[in-house]
This record gives structure tokens, sequence and C-alpha cells, in this order.
């Protein structure tokens, strides 16, 4: 069993208190189900088996969902098990010149804890969740842990717009170069603009039915306040998709360009011999 040394960091939190500090023992969480204070627990690294069956015990974690865990890659979904729920995404990264990292993220919450698991240590998205923490404006302090859910949610789901705006830029770039002399290499990059969007759109679409399966929420753990602020989250999910599919559509007409452009050449040089 791999058991890589994890990074563990507690936020405690109230309407007139904000502490985070490093944790080096799991039993230190303990305090977590005792206090008055509500507490994010993010743990970057995900392969210490160890400390998995540890968080299981103490939370009761379903050992199903902390399989899923520790073997990253799943599609996101949302699944309840009694008196919490288990989230799974994948946070998206644009890197140059065409490349899309992606890293899975774990949310354990319920109405007395929330956990975070991350893959890629120091690469999420929740840092301006931390900020609103950190300042106290807004509601945020007062609220549940399901308004925190949904904020860590809505973070995932808007990491998408600045990998699709530059996506956008390579698109639009790509087509001016198809314009002016088409090449293998432009075709070579067409086909990796749409294999990096398939991608997308395979982890962007199920969002959505997340989303959606939290606004249908009976068990109580999603309170109806915060139902209100996951339509939102809806909006926005619906849109990465409509973005998605206008780039693969842009994409396919980019492609007759190109053939288009291969085969008045052929025409020419045909001409020329002739």
């Amino acid at each position: 069993m791999n058991q890589e040394r994890p990074r563990i960091t507690l936020i405690q939190y109230d309407a007139d208190l904000y502490e985070e500090r490093q944790i080096d023992r799991p039993e230190e969480l303990e305090t977590c189900l005792r206090g008055t204070a509500r507490c994010w627990i993010n743990i970057d690294g995900v392969r210490n088996t160890e400390l998995l069956q540890q968080l299981g015990r103490l939370f009761g974690l379903h050992e199903l969902a902390l399989e899923d865990v520790q073997h990253p890659g799943h599609r996101p979904k949302v699944e309840e098990y009694g008196d919490h729920f288990f989230m799974v995404a994948q946070m998206v990264e644009a890197a140059p010149p065409m490349h899309v990292a992606f890293g899975q993220v774990s949310i354990f919450f319920s109405s007395r804890f929330l956990i975070t698991l991350q893959e890629r240590p120091g690469r999420d998205a929740f840092e301006p969740v931390r900020a609103r923490l950190r300042s106290g404006h807004g509601p945020i302090r007062s609220l549940g842990y399901d308004y925190l859910a949904y904020l860590l949610l809505d973070a995932v789901i808007d990491q998408f717009f600045p990998v699709m705006e530059r996506l956008g830029e390579v698109v639009e770039e790509l087509e001016l170069r198809l314009l002016k002399h088409p090449s293998r290499k432009e075709l070579r990059q067409l086909h990796i603009l749409k294999r990096i969007l398939l991608r997308l759109r395979r982890n962007a679409w199920p969002l959505r039915d997340m989303v959606n399966a939290l606004l249908r929420d009976e068990s109580g753990v999603v309170g109806r306040d915060t139902k209100i602020f996951l339509r939102d989250c809806y909006d926005h999910s619906i849109q990465i998709l409509d973005m998605i599919e206008t780039y693969r559509d842009i994409l396919t007409s980019m492609m007759d360009l190109y053939l288009s452009g291969v085969s008045m050449r052929t025409n020419e040089i045909v001409r020329v011999l002739t």
C-alpha cells in the first residue's frame, strides 16, 4: 500500500472565529465532532490507505466512497450515504500551449462536517472560498456545511470558464492559420482540440446532473436557502456545456475548411502539371 504523507489542513470557523492550521495526527480531528465551531478538513494527497480508514471510522464514511477517493479518474457524481453526501468532481486548469490538466477532488459533507480530499496538492480552486472565510464578509460563517459545499462546487464549475476562454483563443488562432495555409500541423492541432473538448464534455455534463440531484435532495442535509444558490450553479454548468458544443461545431467547420483548402491546392497543382 502506498503510504505517502498527506497534508491535512483544518479550518475552524463560526460567526466570530476563524482559525487555520496544519494537523499532524488524524486523531486530532475528533474535536471537530465535539466542538461548536464548524470544521472544514482539507487533505492534499489521497493515496494513504491508513488515513482514509481512520477518516472512515471517525466520521462514518462509507467504504465504497473511500475506494473512489483512493482511485482517481472517476466521472463527476454525487451519492447519498445515509446522513452524508459524497461528491466527486474534476478540477481543470489550462496549460500552454494546448493542454488541460485534470485533478480529482472528493467532497464529503453532512450537517456535522465537511471534508475535501484532493488528488493534486496545492493546485485547487478553493482559495476564493478560503478568502471569504478569512474576511468574514457575507453569510458564509453563519450558514451550514451545505452552503460551504455549494461554494466549493461552484468554484470547481467556475474553473471551467478561463479554460474555455483560453481554448476559444486557440481555436481563433488556428482558424486564421487554416485560412492562410492549411497543413498537416493544423490538422494535428484540430484533432488535439477535439479530444480536449470531448474530455471536458465528459466532465462538465455530469456536473449538471450533480447539481440537479442536490436540488432534489429531500433528506434535509441541503437546506432550502442553499438550493436557491445551487440554481445559479446549475445555470453555470449549462453555460459551460453550451460553450463546449459551440467550439465542437466550430472545429467541425474548420475540418471542412481544411479539406476544402487541401482540395483547392491539389486541383491547382494538377492544373499546373496539366
